[in-house]
């Protein structure tokens, strides 16, 4: 019997040591594992130098809300050769893409603001200009501090991606998947799609993201659609959530390793975020959906001062978007963009004037502002056809109306008369030009 007890203890000795080798043997393999992720962080992800001084002090915990700087520069730096007829071969770099991303690791939300790149904005040591001339200016801490200056909010962390790096993340991650309602095009960007879903690579996915002269083929022609920046800011947004979606979320730390080395590799942060816990943050946002992420466009009006095009903000549907964002409210923030931005288009009438002598179009016009719930008061013909750029003309107070038919018609821009008292649509002779 005694024979017996002890062989069963020995056996439970075994076992346990059995056990515990199998558990030190997991750990070491996990700590392992951290470490082959670290390293990939370190040896693929590029840091920008000089930004810390302009950022603001992240939060100090790790659930709490944070809003990143995201910035698509137009760097031709190592385009292919095949890609130049497209993407030409422009010297420097500017701001192509601009967004205030919130992240959210508490609830796995993910919130963007778009900020039209031709924004009107007070840049210290060069006065007004666009916003993406302080990029060009002063790099990322430029552009960082005449963000906050601006709208003051505070910006956290910076992340940049060049016009190599965002067609090769998103051929990395093998495409974004895309729907189009119509056969689309751009011959400028270089862009031209089927109707239908499609998965887009890194090249084609590029010629969306630029794109501002859109086009779809409706109607046995084709036709502008939201051709001007900020059908662009809309379009870049639309890739930018399909880009989060595609993402393998890492179920484990190989998966970890794996994305981290096939991403990092594309992007370049400030050094702040390169030392947060970049591992932990990925795991919290395993589960991305299209639920957890919202996108809008800073509402502006198009004018043209002293001769150069601006994007002028709508106030005080601008700032209210912006506060909305830094106070880290869950609503989604294009729920504020539509509301603030369709305000009294039923409460002033439209007259639509045909002056580029193109027959059809002030009817055509009519037809998608009637659809869209505006009151077309008057359909008619100029005195002479010798208009050649459409022009939006409103009273003093109708700026958001202005900004909704920019994006509505996908052209035109915005003049203020005071003395006026109903909105005027004057067609040019680019109506539907390509």
């Amino acid at each position: 019997m005694s024979r017996s007890r002890n062989s069963r203890r020995a056996k439970l000795r075994i076992g346990l040591i059995v056990v515990l080798v199998i558990a030190n043997a997991c750990v070491a393999y996990v700590v392992l594992k951290i470490n082959a992720v670290e390293e990939a962080i370190a040896e693929t992800v590029v840091t920008i130098p000089n930004v810390a001084p302009v950022l603001d002090v992240p939060p100090a915990s790790s659930d709490e809300s944070m809003t990143v700087l995201l910035i698509g520069s137009d760097s031709r730096e190592n385009l292919p050769d095949d890609w130049a007829p497209e993407f030409g071969s422009f010297a420097g770099a500017r701001a192509d893409a601009i967004m205030l991303v919130q992240v959210s690791p508490a609830t796995g939300e993910i919130s963007i603001v778009s900020i039209p790149r031709d924004l009107l904005v007070q840049i210290e040591g060069f006065g007004q200009q666009k916003i993406n001339a302080a990029y060009a200016f002063g790099g990322a801490s430029l552009m960082i501090s005449t963000l906050k200056d601006t709208f003051n909010i505070a910006i956290h962390h910076y992340v940049e991606v060049d016009f190599v790096g965002f067609a090769g993340l998103v051929d990395e991650i093998g495409g974004i998947p895309a729907n189009f309602a119509y056969p689309s095009k751009d011959l400028k960007s270089g862009l031209l799609v089927e109707a239908g879903p499609q998965v887009l690579d890194g090249r084609t996915a590029l010629a969306y993201a630029r794109s501002r002269s859109f086009q779809e083929f409706r109607d046995g022609q084709w036709r502008n659609a939201d051709a001007n920046d900020i059908g662009r800011t809309g379009r870049q947004q639309e890739l930018v959530i399909g880009m989060l979606e595609a993402l393998k979320s890492p179920a484990t730390l190989s998966d970890a390793e794996e994305l981290v080395s096939s991403v990092g590799a594309h992007v370049a942060v400030d050094a702040g975020l390169l030392e947060r816990d970049l591992l932990a943050l990925a795991f919290d946002f395993r589960s991305i959906s299209s639920e957890s992420l919202s996108g809008a466009t800073l509402p502006t009006t198009s004018q043209i001062v002293d001769g150069v095009w601006y994007e002028i903000a709508v106030e005080p549907d601008a700032s209210l978007l912006i506060d909305k964002l830094s106070a880290s409210l869950q609503e989604s923030v294009t729920d504020l963009a539509l509301t603030s931005s369709s305000l009294g288009i039923d409460e002033v009438g439209v007259a639509i004037i045909n002056g580029g002598g193109i027959s059809g179009a002030a009817f055509q016009i009519a037809d998608i502002l009637s659809a869209e719930g505006f009151q077309i008061d008057n359909v008619d013909n100029a005195d002479t056809f010798d208009v050649e750029t459409g022009l939006i003309t409103v009273p003093a107070g109708g700026e958001s109306i202005g900004a909704l038919l920019v994006q509505t018609l996908g052209w035109g821009t915005v003049v203020i008369d005071s003395a006026a008292t109903n909105v005027t649509v004057l067609v040019g002779k680019d109506f539907g030009a390509p």
